[in-house]
């Protein structure tokens, strides 16, 4: 499956790898909840302030205004359980 929140969610993956350019960032989707899992294992990036801003940015300006409520910003969970979607940047 693959449709305009997958798409979204590459541009969103692009987005952050722009900004951090060695970013370890996958995506995942979870069909039952139809929610969608943007993870990091890298725990410094996901803690740091420049990221937690960039995802605020990313949550505030491109989903919340669309009404888009069902991206999570996660570290490291949900890699294995969940679909991952594949994209040519891979």
């Amino acid at each position: 499956m693959f449709d305009k929140n997958s798409a979204l969610a590459i541009m969103i993956k692009n987005t952050i790898l722009s900004n951090f350019l060695y970013a370890d960032i996958e995506i995942s989707f979870d069909k039952e909840q139809n929610e969608y899992y943007i993870s990091t294992r890298n725990k410094e990036l996901y803690y740091s302030e420049a990221y937690g801003m960039l995802v605020f940015d990313i949550e505030q300006n491109i989903l919340w205004k669309q009404g888009i409520f069902n991206f999570f910003f996660i570290l490291e969970e949900g890699r294995s359980k969940y679909k991952k979607i594949m994209d040519a940047g891979q």
